[in-house]
């Protein structure tokens, strides 16, 4: 059985996971959760063994734009269910699976730009997929960060339509976002410590650029957390802050692929 046919059973069972889930979305009760669930969990197994396939080759591994896009979307994807045991986090795949659909599509292109590297020593390896699981948490708050801010339009608007009252209420929101910014602050630190301690020349790695944008997000985030706990910031100005702290690390984390792999 080829990659390929991994990887579109995986976009086929998050399809309809999807699916179910825009059902529950507009309706009042999650009529569908079993459902959802189960496509969404047969989906990402079957993208572990398609990342697996993709990212472990024979000239080494192939760590390239497109493949690190699917492996956060993925990690994203895994976060979503594993918060929904504790947290009622399920209608975040309404965004998530969505990107994670769209990745996996992107990581099936051809890219010749990139050549796998050797297997890396131990540090680095842990270092990257810190960096990765650091990138996924607050992917997944700006994804939260998107919820709420629409949430507290339709408030504003007095319209609350069926999609605001499967949420939960909106301050359960807004600390759900900041658990998320804590937990991807944390992992971002350890981050960037071990860039620090594996990485011994930055300007011959060429990640001096990615390493000033990664230190200037992980201020943001640490200015909105002071901002929450001292001044009392939530609402708009909670949201603002978080996305652009994390359209910085987005910037820094796969804009110079972006740039090395599509556009030059």
């Amino acid at each position: 059985m080829t990659a390929f046919y991994f990887g579109a059973g995986a976009g086929l069972f998050y399809f309809f996971g999807l699916i179910f889930q825009g059902l529950d979305l507009r309706g009042k009760e999650q009529t569908h959760k079993s459902h959802v669930w189960g496509f969404c969990i047969a989906g990402v197994l079957l993208h572990s063994i398609w990342l697996y396939r993709q990212i472990f080759v024979a000239e080494g591994v192939h760590l390239g734009l497109y493949n690190i896009f699917s492996l956060i979307s993925w990690q994203v994807v895994i976060l979503v269910l594993l918060g929904s045991v504790y947290a009622q986090l399920e209608n975040l795949l309404i965004l998530a699976v969505p990107v994670t659909l769209l990745s996996i599509i992107l990581a099936m292109l051809p890219n010749d730009a990139y050549q796998p590297r050797q297997l890396m020593g131990t540090g680095i390896a842990t270092h990257i997929l810190v960096s990765i699981l650091a990138y996924s948490v607050l992917s997944l708050a700006a994804v939260q960060a998107l919820l709420l801010a629409f949430q507290n339009r339709q408030i504003k608007q007095h319209h609350p339509g069926d999609i605001i009252s499967t949420l939960p209420p909106i301050e359960k929101m807004e600390s759900l976002l900041f658990v998320m910014l804590w937990v991807g602050i944390g992992l971002l630190t350890v981050a960037i410590g071990s860039g620090y301690v594996f990485l011994e020349d930055m300007f011959a790695q060429h990640v001096v650029h990615k390493t000033i944008l990664t230190l200037i997000s992980w201020v943001v985030f640490a200015i909105l957390l002071w901002g929450r706990y001292q001044l009392g910031w939530r609402g708009a100005v909670a949201i603002r802050w978080t996305w652009i702290g994390f359209s910085i690390l987005m910037l820094a984390f796969l804009g110079s692929k972006l740039v090395a792999e599509i556009v030059l």
